[in-house]
């Protein structure tokens, strides 16, 4: 469940929310506790597709980017230290004077760190250490935002890329190993979790593609794609590759994300690979590079009738799987 830390603090009257205005929640990952919804007032940052769906189902507001006034902000750290950073400045630029801003993370995520970088603006939070974990609140102060570091990256030189995005300051080097050996690419293609955009652009550089669908599910990433990529053959769409229904298509390549959270999660990668099959022609390929250890063979196997492995180097593998069944 998200913010599991919060909902203790209000539930035992450590905090209080406040009685008007929206609460703003930054990027909730789970349902949301009782203590919360039963607001009625929240209004949801989520531009991760599969989250922003499930809780606009929910009869909940949700938006992809932060509203310019909030009457309380809390924010669910996660792994990226520089979005969580970009986060808490956006929270105390958004929040009003006096109005709560809340934290919750486990201490892999970093929400030491951020209480740290809290006190040193001035503030001194109250804190609820639980499962590994903290929730961190505090009234929120007139130019707090000015105080608090950045969430400054660097991008790839000669690409665009945003706080928390995948490969944000390098480029990914599976996705660069991929883009060396694509091949005999043509017809009407996509790029299943596109991400900022370099493994499409590769792609593009094959002049007998006719066009390409780049799906993203994190809208974040697609936004940076389409200032890297201003190719007329090239279609951005915000979707879930797993549950995209596009095509037929000629050709796909993917690097799919093998986890959610820190731990690896094989089933995502297959979903991506069988919904691949699903969306290719008759006589389709499949060009996709994983993790070496990662279990794809027998998947890919039951999806097509022919795989080849291309390439094995530097801790990556490389396929090419024709002629889905």
């Amino acid at each position: 469940m998200a913010f599991d830390r919060i909902s203790i603090a209000l539930s035992s009257g450590a905090f209080t929310l406040p009685s008007a205005g929206e609460i703003v929640l930054m990027r909730p990952t789970g349902p949301l506790p009782e203590v919360l919804t039963g607001t009625g007032r929240l209004c949801v940052v989520q531009s991760f597709r599969p989250a922003h769906d499930t809780y606009l189902g929910a009869g909940l507001r949700v938006v992809t980017e932060p509203p310019a006034k909030a009457a309380a902000t809390l924010i669910e750290i996660g792994r990226s230290r520089a979005l969580n950073r970009q986060m808490i400045r956006t929270a105390a630029a958004m929040t009003d004077p006096g109005g709560i801003i809340a934290l919750d993370g486990a201490k892999t995520d970093g929400v030491e760190g951020n209480l740290k970088s809290l006190r040193l603006a001035g503030i001194a939070p109250e804190t609820l250490p639980k499962a590994h974990g903290r929730a961190v609140w505090f009234a929120n102060q007139p130019g707090l935002a000015d105080d608090l570091p950045e969430g400054d990256i660097d991008p790839p030189e000669g690409f665009h890329t945003a706080p928390g995005v995948f490969s944000a300051e390098k480029i990914d080097a599976g996705s660069a190993l991929l883009g060396d050996h694509l091949t005999s690419l043509r017809g009407d293609g996509a790029d299943f979790g596109a991400g900022w955009g370099y493994l499409s652009q590769r792609v593009l550089e094959h002049e007998s593609v006719r066009s390409l669908d780049l799906i993203e599910a994190e809208k974040r990433s697609l936004d940076c794609a389409a200032r890297n990529i201003r190719d007329p053959r090239a279609h951005l769409i915000w979707a879930d590759a797993t549950a995209h229904q596009g095509g037929p298509y000629d050709f796909i390549v993917m690097n799919p994300p093998f986890h959610t959270s820190r731990r690896a999660e094989p089933a995502l990668g297959q979903a991506f690979i069988r919904n691949a099959a699903r969306c290719l022609t008759r006589k389709g390929a499949l060009w996709m590079v994983s993790n070496r250890q990662l279990p794809y063979e027998e998947t890919l196997s039951e999806c097509f009738q022919r795989v080849e492995r291309l390439a094995e180097q530097g801790g990556f593998k490389l396929f090419v799987a024709r002629a889905p069944r």
